[in-house]
């Protein structure tokens, strides 16, 4: 017979499938858009017939609920929140009319944060961030080949220090009341426990990765340092101010050097430094001509970095790359100048 082979495709009839629907409009946008004689001949002979979604009305309401309470990163525990404690899922009605699920979701809360306590206490974070940090500083000023001036090496201390404070590390104390009545402030609660417990317990592995970054990043920025960037500063009355960055000989260079700080592969893997990727990262996508919420990854073969703008100051290039980071207070750091009196 010469008449078409006629196939019916229903996905996602349970609501909660979601899967299925994502997959149907994947398999509709191949068979519409791929090329090649196995492609033609199939679509020459088959008549397909694509239901994306069987129930819809359950999938929306199923994708609604995904999205209120997903969590970054994923919670793995045996209490976290499953499709099975929603309103409308019968079986666990009583359940959830009683709170069960979230009653035990805060006991789980609070035994993480007695763990994550107990392993930061037995831990050198319990001594503060002073030591890790005078360590850091210390092991860079023995590779310099010349000495920055003390306020660059000041700043450059205070910058790691509030890099490292963004890692949640410090003492800190949980405010249980917000914590148990507000569920995005739970949700960032438990993030932070995750970050704690892995620089408690990785101690060794955690500083020896963040000490290899910030070396680097202090090495680089020494390199590019002027001739006044080193030697003792002389601050007086009649003195001027010039920021640092306007002094760099190459100061695009030296700003995508601190942009790409954060970035490696031991750095990702373990979640170091976040936050401040999170910051630089909305950083690139403005500074070149995206939303900061969008996807920078799906924007990379379209990022401008600072090298390739056009007509901004210095000055401009830094505060576009590295605003609301540490880091963009180093290079603003102001170097003074006397205008020499007249013989």
């Amino acid at each position: 017979s010469k008449m078409p082979i006629v196939v019916y495709q229903g996905h996602s009839i349970h609501g909660n499938e979601a899967s299925g629907a994502n997959a149907g409009l994947l398999a509709a946008y191949h068979w519409a858009a791929a090329q090649g004689k196995e492609v033609e001949e199939t679509l020459q002979n088959v008549v397909i017939l694509f239901d994306p979604s069987f129930n819809p009305d359950g999938l929306q309401r199923f994708s609604q609920w995904v999205n209120m309470h997903k969590a970054r990163p994923p919670r793995t525990s045996g209490a976290r929140r499953s499709w099975s404690y929603s309103p409308v899922s019968w079986g666990n009605l009583s359940n959830w009319l009683s709170g069960d699920g979230r009653s035990r979701e805060l006991r789980d809360t609070r035994q993480a944060w007695s763990d994550a306590e107990a392993l930061w206490r037995a831990s050198p974070l319990a001594n503060g961030l002073n030591d890790i940090v005078l360590g850091y500083m210390r092991e860079a000023m023995r590779r310099a080949d010349r000495l920055p001036a003390l306020p660059i090496l000041i700043a450059l201390a205070d910058a790691t220090e509030d890099i490292l404070l963004a890692e949640d590390i410090q003492a800190a104390e949980a405010m249980w009341h917000a914590i148990e009545n507000d569920v995005e402030v739970a949700s960032n609660f438990r993030q932070m426990l995750v970050r704690r417990k892995r620089w408690a317990a990785n101690f060794d592995q955690m500083t020896g990765i963040a000490r290899a970054r910030f070396l680097d990043a202090y090495e680089s920025l020494f390199r590019a340092l002027p001739e006044a960037g080193f030697g003792a500063w002389r601050e007086t009355e009649d003195a001027f101010g010039v920021p640092l960055i306007e002094l760099l000989e190459n100061p695009a260079e030296s700003i995508h050097q601190l942009v790409l700080f954060p970035y490696d592969d031991d750095t990702m893997r373990l979640g170091l430094f976040e936050r401040l990727r999170d910051q630089l990262a909305m950083n690139m996508l403005v500074a070149s001509g995206f939303r900061p919420d969008e996807n920078i990854f799906e924007r990379s073969d379209r990022l401008v970095p600072p090298q390739n703008q056009k007509g901004k100051s210095p000055s401009e290039l830094a505060r576009m790359y590295l605003a609301g980071t540490p880091l963009l207070s180093v290079l603003e750091l102001a170097v003074p100048f006397h205008i020499p009196e007249e013989a």
